[in-house]
């Protein structure tokens, strides 16, 4: 028979956990800390260690497990003066009162809680560390927490067992994990995993230098095993306080900035550590931030510039990431059972031609119309109008529609931009893809030219008009989002073109809660004459951007706020992106350069 060892945090009777232990509690060797681990904290009785085959330990953020368990543990209430239990008990109580009373209690003074608790710091930390934390409060409790944690893998290493880590957050998603601990644990996952509501995350509760000190102090005092799983953490806590800036204040914790710039920019876990941050950073909730699209373009700038390029101007046009408009397809219409409108943001190499051409059939259904509105932040009458519309549009990745764009420039272009060197060369040739995105950002003048006239095979083919350069194929998908959030409209996109056909009108049926649309089929996507890459220009801008090399890391760069905006993308960001955002040059420029503060880690 299977025997499992189940090791929860602060919920197994292994030892000093409790509030109000006193130091000769503390002072334990891990042949003790097993021993207590072992008890059947209901019987009294030990469990054969013998048997036990597995080990699973839970781990939480230890900034929620802290202030967790001050709030809930009933004896605190004996030990401290100032802690008042019906301010947690109580739903009508603000977070700022919880704060409060939870500092209070932490720093009582005059409290057996306090006063055992520096007791217990001052004899286990060395007197530098001990001045760092002795006015962090409740300190101790952080203490216990890594040492509890640290003795736990000692004792599994110890015992040779195959053990697993379990995070809390990882509850998240009960079906998974659940799945995940049934197989580690060689048990039939029978049924459905029950729900686990994970609402109890306590931001605000330390200032940011408490955050930073903290950090530093369970670092130096954890095991390689407890850091290794630790860290996260301290890249995602949140401040107390925001002082005032001019500059919009970056989410990114002092200490854990230390963290990821020591870890090398090829660490696998780097990516994943630093990502939620640049996210939140770049465009929380699908906002970009506008500020940053120069810090992005001197990157961009730096990078061309080293190869000894000349930029003819300071800055690159707006035009580039965020116009003040978006040119939208409104849909207006009608059958006997309900009324049904949405507006589609138009968006190059999106499929834009089969979405248009599906929209008309529903026009011809529902004996609907259809029109195009170019809007600005200055069509306020117009927008509230529309805003009962609901907004959609499709999307794909982010370097693949520029690869895309690039392959459609050439196609309709040909090489009408004769002052360009890139058109000097052979045409579908590496070295000419290259070239030209070197001077799609320093020969902007050139990308954004109006009213000329573009006579080329193209037009004459097509009996086209073309009075300016197709740049906007090139440009980044999200560059609308900033004047949509100015107004007031929340898009919702599809992150994947394919099978266009079937998944399109069922996302806008479901986004748009209008059933009805899923009546109307999709045609299969037509097929560009400029898909089948008749200059091989596709061909070999995707043979470049694989080779990973300067060029592949100015297209990351540019499209960041592509990647960072759209979470959904099926694919993610690719691997060679992951490497450019994770880079301590990227990280330097992104999240440190924009708090123009020098921020002291080094422990005295």
């Amino acid at each position: 028979v299977l025997r499992i060892f189940v090791i929860c945090t602060y919920k197994s009777h292994c030892g000093a956990r409790c509030v109000s232990c006193p130091l000769s509690a503390y002072i334990e060797s891990v042949d003790e800390f097993d021993a207590r681990c072992a008890l059947d904290g209901r019987k009294g009785k030990p469990y054969n260690t013998d048997r036990v085959a597995k080990v699973v330990h839970l781990l939480r953020n230890p900034f929620d497990n802290v202030v967790s368990r001050l709030r809930f543990d009933q004896g605190i209430k004996s030990l401290s003066t100032k802690f008042d239990e019906s301010t947690y008990a109580n739903d009508a109580s603000s977070d700022e009162e919880r704060i409060e009373k939870f500092r209070n209690t932490c720093m009582d003074l005059e409290s057996y809680f306090y006063i055992n608790g520096r007791k217990i710091l001052e004899h286990f930390l060395p007197d530098s560390l001990l001045q760092d934390v002795k006015d962090i409060p409740c300190f101790v409790e952080f203490f216990k927490f890594v040492k509890w944690h640290n003795l736990t893998f000692e004792i599994t290493k110890k015992m040779k067992l195959d053990s697993m880590v379990l995070h809390y957050d990882s509850f998240e998603d009960t079906k998974s994990t659940s799945t995940t601990l049934s197989t580690f644990l060689e048990l039939e996952d029978m049924g459905e995993a029950p729900i686990f509501e994970i609402n109890r995350h306590y931001d605000g509760y330390f200032t940011q230098d408490e955050v930073n000190t903290i950090h530093n102090a369970v670092e130096q005092l954890s095991s390689t095993e407890t850091w290794n799983e630790v860290k996260r953490y301290f890249l995602l806590s949140e401040p107390l306080e925001t002082k005032p800036n001019t500059v919009e204040p970056i989410a990114v914790v002092p200490g854990a900035y230390k963290l990821v710039h020591n870890l090398k920019d090829n660490d696998e876990t780097k990516f994943d550590l630093v990502w939620p941050i640049i996210k939140n950073t770049i465009c929380p909730k699908m906002k970009p931030k506008t500020n940053l699209w120069p810090v992005i373009y001197s990157m961009i700038r730096k990078e061309i510039e080293n190869e000894g390029h000349v930029f003819l101007k300071d800055e690159i046009s707006k035009r580039y990431f965020f116009p003040n408009t978006a040119n939208f397809e409104v849909y207006e219409g009608k059958n006997k059972n309900s009324e049904m409108s949405f507006l589609y943001l138009k968006m190059f190499k999106c499929a834009n031609n089969n979405i248009r051409s599906w929209i008309d059939d529903l026009a011809n259904f529902t004996d609907g119309k259809v029109y195009e509105k170019l809007m600005t932040s200055k069509d306020k009458a117009v927008v509230d109008n529309l805003k009962k519309h609901c907004a959609v549009t499709a999307i794909r990745d982010p370097i693949s529609h520029f690869l895309s764009g690039y392959n459609e420039f050439e196609f309709r272009m040909e090489n009408t931009l004769s002052t360009l060197n890139y058109v000097t060369m052979k045409e579908g040739s590496e070295e000419r893809f290259k070239t030209f995105v070197m001077e799609y950002f320093y020969q902007t003048d050139t990308f954004l030219s109006k009213n000329i006239t573009i006579d080329n095979g193209f037009t004459r083919k097509y009996n086209k008009t073309i009075n300016a350069p197709v740049t906007p194929h090139l440009f980044p998908m999200s560059r609308f989002l900033p004047i949509l959030d100015q107004l007031g409209i929340k898009l919702n996109y599809l992150p994947s073109l394919s099978k266009l056909n079937t998944t399109f009108p069922k996302f806008v049926s479901n986004s748009c809660d209008a059933k009805e649309l899923m009546k109307v089929p999709m045609a299969n996507m037509d097929t560009h004459e400029s898909s089948l890459d008749p200059k091989g220009s596709y061909r070999a801008a995707k043979k470049v951007w694989a080779e990973g090399g300067l060029t592949s890391r100015i297209l990351c760069q540019y499209r960041v706020f592509d990647y960072a905006c759209f979470d959904d993308l099926p694919d993610g960001v690719p691997d060679f992106c992951q490497q450019v955002f994770s880079s301590n040059s990227f990280l330097d420029e992104v999240l440190t350069k924009r708090t123009k503060t020098k921020v002291d880690v080094s422990l005295s």
